[in-house]
């Protein structure tokens, strides 16, 4: 006997439109009518990088470190857990180190990311959290005179 299925999964799959809902500034999400599911992810803002050192003519000088990039958390929730409106916060970017102007002069160090989030600690549901990524250090000078290897031997 044949059978008339081409395949043993056969079924019916009703499509759903997929809601993409991107923060780029603070705000609140809207839960979309009939959702089923709500997959969260959220980043964390990049720390900012260092400043390089700044120096004398005898120095020796070294760029500043970038910042580390922002942690990333995500989610699925049953969308019946969560309310009709959840507060977004996003989180700044670490502003880089201020140059410096006078030598000798060490690089200022950056400033860390900023937390985001989704949902508030205080809520039902909880909140989804992301750290900030760490501050770049600022770059170093190093005098010319105690960095040279004395290449004369005596033996």
């Amino acid at each position: 006997m044949q059978s008339f299925q081409p395949s043993a999964f056969n079924y019916i799959v009703n499509e759903r439109a997929t809601d993409i809902q991107i923060f780029k500034a603070s705000g609140t999400w809207v839960k979309p009518a009939n959702a089923l599911f709500v997959r969260v992810c959220v980043w964390g803002g990049g720390g900012g990088g260092g400043a390089g050192s700044k120096a004398t003519t005898d120095s020796i000088t070294g760029g500043g470190t970038g910042g580390g990039g922002g942690a990333r958390a995500s989610l699925f929730f049953p969308a019946f857990s969560l309310p009709c409106n959840v507060p977004v916060t996003v989180g700044a970017g670490g502003a880089g180190g201020i140059a410096q102007t006078a030598a000798p002069a060490t690089g200022a160090s950056g400033a860390n990311g900023g937390i985001s989030s989704f949902g508030s600690c205080s809520s039902t549901y909880g909140a989804l959290l992301a750290s900030g990524g760490g501050a770049g250090l600022g770059g170093r000078t190093a005098d010319r005179k105690s960095t040279r290897l004395n290449s004369s031997r005596t033996d």
